[in-house]
């Protein structure tokens, strides 16, 4: 059975599973085609998964049986895993980012500064040196606030009025989308890939 963990703050929880730069990053696109997990780092059995969704939000996912110790601090980690099976989580303890999620074993997350005005403020800058970049304010409502990029690969999202927001490029591959027509039963889901990037794993998953 599968348990999802979600966080607080700049985190919420399901699975990470591909890789480094040496290893391809997995991306799954939900048929609504903006909402993404983002997978950089190979899984290893019985640990949690680490993903983040299209915003930076960090998270992880357990197969099977597991065993939860919490915290029991009256603080901002009040409540949430300290370790799972044998895998020890940390939190941040500082103003910026109290009780955002510091490690999930050896694997180290970052965040920007607070940065008032500014999109990327607070967000998850590096999973160990993967380092990931966001849209400012100036793109609008359909990309400010999304990844930009995660290491080398690069994403972006439409404009204007038909399928608002959703990803059109990740690494060399683009993906189309039906029209928007509440005639149809396809409207606005995902038809198409097109392209081939190495670096990446892209799975629209209407298409399974």
């Amino acid at each position: 059975m599968k348990k999802i963990v979600l966080f607080v703050c700049t985190l919420i929880l399901t699975l990470f599973s591909s890789a480094q730069q040496a290893e391809r990053i997995k991306i799954e696109v939900a048929p609504n085609g903006r909402d993404l997990k983002i997978y950089p780092l190979p899984a290893k059995e019985g640990s949690p998964v680490l993903f983040i969704n299209q915003y930076g939000m960090p998270g992880f996912e357990i197969e099977g049986e597991s065993r939860f110790e919490w915290s029991e601090y009256h603080d901002a980690t009040e409540g949430k895993p300290e370790s799972i099976n044998a895998t020890k989580i940390t939190y941040y303890n500082n103003l910026d980012h109290d009780g955002f999620l510091a490690s999930v074993e050896s694997i180290e997350l970052e965040y920007y500064d607070r940065l008032p005005g500014e999109a990327h403020s607070t967000k998850l800058r590096y999973i160990n040196t993967i380092e990931i970049t966001y849209y400012d304010i100036m793109q609008g409502p359909p990309k400010q606030g999304k990844i930009k990029s995660i290491g080398n690969i690069q994403l972006d999202y439409a404009y204007g009025f038909d399928n608002e927001g959703k990803l059109t490029r990740a690494g060399n591959y683009r993906i189309f989308y039906h029209q928007e027509d509440n005639r149809s039963g396809k409207s606005g889901k995902p038809d198409t890939i097109e392209g081939n990037d190495e670096r990446l794993q892209l799975i629209l998953t209407t298409l399974l």
